[in-house]
């Protein structure tokens, strides 16, 4: 199985503080050497948008790179452990967001349709297989980070699936538990994912 660590931003400034890896005998490996972005794909033509600053990957949203903007890793892996410690250093206004119940599915209001809240805006997230279904959201949705919005969503997905892409805990703790839930950060094994542990500061997000 192919599985590559991405690192993404839409309409947020965020820091990432250290990322490691779980190794096959069983101990870390830091992804990030705290110092610059070696080991890392910047985006061609990004002009610096995507930099380390004081010991933390600092990205500001603003790429100029004509196509991909985001930040990979230039390594593949297969049946991994990922854990990262994230921040959400400044939002840029408000947009709608909706309520996720526990089940996956969206709060109605008396008219049927989804309600919708205003939240501060902001959008990232961790591609863990490489495309976007498996987004690992950081965002200020209500449900908190940890969401997986493209298994969550998929209508055709076993009810289970489903709830387990929904952050149990907002804020410190977000159990994602599509298998068994590991409280060490993200682990992807084969056909299963879970993430024990989403550790972030997102003050910004109220």
């Amino acid at each position: 199985m192919r599985a590559e660590t991405w690192i993404g931003c839409g309409l947020v400034l965020l820091g990432l503080a250290s990322a490691a890896s779980l190794a096959s005998d069983g101990t870390w490996r830091s992804l990030f050497n705290g110092k610059d972005l070696a080991g890392w794909k910047v985006p061609e033509g990004d002009r610096g948008h995507w930099k380390v600053v004081d010991g933390v990957i600092d990205y500001d949203a603003s790429s100029e790179a004509p196509k991909n903007k985001d930040l990979w890793n230039v390594e593949e892996f297969g049946d991994f452990e990922l854990e990262i410690e994230w921040r959400i250093k400044e939002t840029k206004g408000e947009y709608p967001t909706r309520i996720i119940l526990p089940d996956g599915s969206y709060k109605l209001g008396p008219d049927g349709k989804p309600i919708s809240v205003l939240m501060p805006s902001a959008d990232s997230g961790i591609y863990l297989r490489g495309f976007p279904k498996s987004q690992l959201n950081i965002w200020c949705w209500p449900a908190g980070s940890g969401e997986i919005w493209g298994y969550r969503g998929d209508l055709k997905m076993p009810a289970s699936v489903r709830a387990g892409c929904v952050p149990k805990v907002r804020g410190e703790s977000a159990n994602i538990e599509l298998g068994e839930c590991r409280p060490t950060g993200d682990d992807r094994r084969g056909r299963r994912a879970s993430v024990g542990r989403c550790r972030g500061v997102s003050s910004y997000c109220g």
